[in-house]
């Protein structure tokens, strides 16, 4: 607690040699106590659990792996080491506890248990530790093969989880580990070939580990093992032998454990970040270079993982279904990020793929409804994006259908938890039924702004599914003070994002230019300059001025007992920003109508074209209001005042 609590910077840096010393001396213990154990007779376990010397382990392994900034558990999850744990780590003092752990005459049954809990821990936490004198890192090698070739399946467990925590701790702490292309040569030549075993053995436990291992490969890694140029990255021909053991064990026809599915299909999600994204890789000299794969390859790795996640999609057990969807989102994801930069070339896997990812969005799963609205963001790209379509596709395609349809019910997800949010959804909804829908609406709102910034589907979609999509994003705005925070970001980011051609196509056609003013405008004066997101409304309220028409003003007016706002604040907004004639104008010529003058008090319609006037003249420009309604001297600039 000492070590994980207490801040060892400013003042507390004298403090950082003596705690450091005291996480030596847990270690000293614990090694002195292991030898002890293992020098004594045998012994059953109920009576060394009664000794002084296993209760002296036992206690320091606990305060040296939570000093680490590690838990014993059955999961490999990679922490912050503490600072004295760090600074005994890097110093000679520790390096007996190092090669103890790594001696096998130092351990009997039951402490070996411990001791693979320990190694584990230093694995994962501090690789380089491990990795820094070479027969150390032999020696570990050893450890992990002698354990992965137990007969017994518990032992084989152990092995891996060694194994996927040092592959972890390499990826997590890439800077202190990976300056000696030794490591790489390691877990290529040593670490990988136990890997592909295990993908067969009989234990699903062992199979789980396996693929998760593969999953935490770097690219560096895999480039190896497809067989390629690591200089090139287009060799000839490529390896597939390890990927298509993976995705074998995705398949409910070859592999009956549903755990060990999902965990493959999550394993192939992982990997594909780490082959196609911008991942750095390392040279013979140590220096790093973005490796690109050709484009044969990237659709063929493509092909492979779609054709199998397309089954995987209809499996029986929700945990595979959620987990083929985070593969399909993560490979769309990074062939997005692959080719921002350069032209896109088409990936027809990807659109092939999009139907039967849209249709797990009415999965009764709450988990795989969340990765569906993730993966539909992603692969949207590969189906709606300009390069992808053509026009004449476009008109009466079942991705247009889609397209509309996903506008529908996504906005219907994001309604659902706003009613929620102000008591008006149905009752005795569960509290993971309310979490669950709140997932949704933030993801939702990211899908949704996706959507519709395809521009070139406007012309093809109803303005009404438009605009039924745009007033549940500014909801999310208008009700920002009582529902989750993740979700107002989550709209105002979308909204933000949104293209210009969207704002122009909607202009005067409907009431979502005017309601998105009403929301701005609304938020803008109950919030403070400090709030999040708060210049982000501001700007797209500027954006929405600029496009605005005097039939866009026209319905901010008169929807103002729907979506309140101050009148005065507005116009005070207006003048303070110094708001350019032609928007004037065209607020004021919908101030002075009908229709809204009627619910306006004079003063305010008076006030606007005022200002108008008083803009104009300051520009030069041409005077086109009605000064009929204006007494004398109104128009004059010292009437205008905020």
């Amino acid at each position: 607690q000492l070590c994980t609590s207490l801040s060892f910077k400013g003042e507390n840096s004298v403090l950082l040699q003596p705690a450091s010393r005291l996480v030596q001396c847990a270690g000293d213990i614990y090694v002195h106590s292991a030898k002890a154990i293992a020098s004594k007779p045998s012994t059953t376990k109920l009576e060394l659990k009664h000794t002084i010397l296993y209760k002296a382990l036992s206690n320091f392994s606990n305060a040296i792996m939570e000093s680490l900034g590690s838990e014993a558990s059955n999961t490999v999850k990679v922490t912050t080491c503490s600072a004295p744990a760090e600074t005994w780590l890097s110093d000679a003092s520790s390096y007996d506890f190092v090669g103890s752990l790594l001696t096998d005459s130092c351990w009997v049954f039951p402490t070996s248990n411990d001791r693979m809990e320990m190694l584990s821990a230093l694995a994962k936490i501090s690789p380089w530790t491990l990795a820094r004198e070479p027969y150390n890192l032999a020696s570990f090698c050893e450890v992990c093969a002698v354990q992965c070739k137990s007969q017994n399946d518990v032992s084989r467990v152990q092995g891996l989880k060694l194994i996927e925590s040092f592959i972890l701790g390499r990826k997590t702490f890439l800077a202190d580990c990976t300056s000696n292309i030794t490591v790489f040569s390691v877990i290529h030549e040593s670490f990988c070939p136990l890997l592909h075993v295990a993908l067969e053995d009989h234990s699903a436990a062992v199979r789980a580990c396996a693929v998760s291992s593969f999953g935490s490969l770097l690219k560096r890694d895999w480039i190896g093992l497809f067989l390629l140029d690591a200089d090139s990255v287009k060799a000839s021909p490529i390896d597939w032998t390890h990927l298509e053991s993976i995705l074998r064990l995705c398949s409910a026809n070859e592999e009956k454990i549903a755990s060990v599915r999902a965990s493959s299909c999550k394993a192939i999600g992982d990997l594909c970040t780490a082959c196609i994204g911008h991942t750095l890789c390392e040279k013979e000299d140590g220096t790093n270079h973005d490796a690109t794969f050709s484009y044969d390859f990237v659709l063929s790795f493509t092909c492979k993982i779609c054709e199998v996640m397309v089954n995987a999609l209809t499996d029986e057990v929700a945990s595979v279904r959620s987990m083929a969807l985070f593969a399909i989102g993560n490979i769309a994801l990074a062939l997005k990020e692959c080719f921002r930069e350069r032209s896109a070339p088409p990936f027809p896997p990807m659109k092939q793929l999009f139907p039967s990812v849209c249709d797990c969005l009415g999965d009764k799963d709450e988990k795989v409804a969340a990765n569906a609205i993730r993966s539909i963001s992603h692969t949207a790209y590969f189906v709606y994006r300009p390069e992808y379509v053509s026009e004449i596709e476009v008109g009466a395609s079942t991705e247009m259908y889609m397209c509309g349809a996903l506008l529908s019910k996504l906005s219907a997800k994001i309604q659902f938890a706003l009613d929620d949010a102000v008591g008006e959804s149905p009752r005795g909804l569960t509290w993971k039924q309310r979490n669950g829908a709140k997932k949704h609406a933030w993801g939702s709102c990211t899908t949704l702004g996706m959507l519709l910034s395809y521009s070139n589907l406007l012309p093809y979609l109803d303005d009404s599914l438009l605009e039924s999509a745009l007033s549940s994003l500014f909801r999310c705005i208008q009700l920002s003070y009582v529902i989750n925070e993740k979700i107002t970001a989550a709209a105002t980011n979308a909204l933000a994002g949104l293209p210009i051609a969207l704002w122009q196509h909607l202009s005067c056609k409907c009431d979502s230019i005017g309601r998105g003013l009403a929301t701005c405008f609304g938020f803008l004066n109950k919030r403070n300059s400090s709030t999040p997101y708060y210049h982000d409304v501001q700007s797209l309220a500027n954006l929405l001025l600029v496009h605005a028409k005097k039939k866009d003003f026209c319905n901010l007016f008169l929807i103002q007992e729907s979506v309140p706002f101050s009148v005065e604040y507005f116009y005070q907004w207006l003048v303070t920003h110094d708001i350019k004639a032609d928007v004037l104008e065209e607020i004021a010529d919908a101030a002075s109508s009908r229709s809204v003058a009627q619910i306006l008090d004079i003063s305010v319609v008076q006030m606007f074209l005022s200002r108008t006037i008083q803009q104009q003249r300051r520009q030069g420009s041409p005077s086109k209001v009605n000064l009929t309604s204006l007494e004398p001297g109104e128009n004059d600039e010292e009437g205008d005042e905020l």
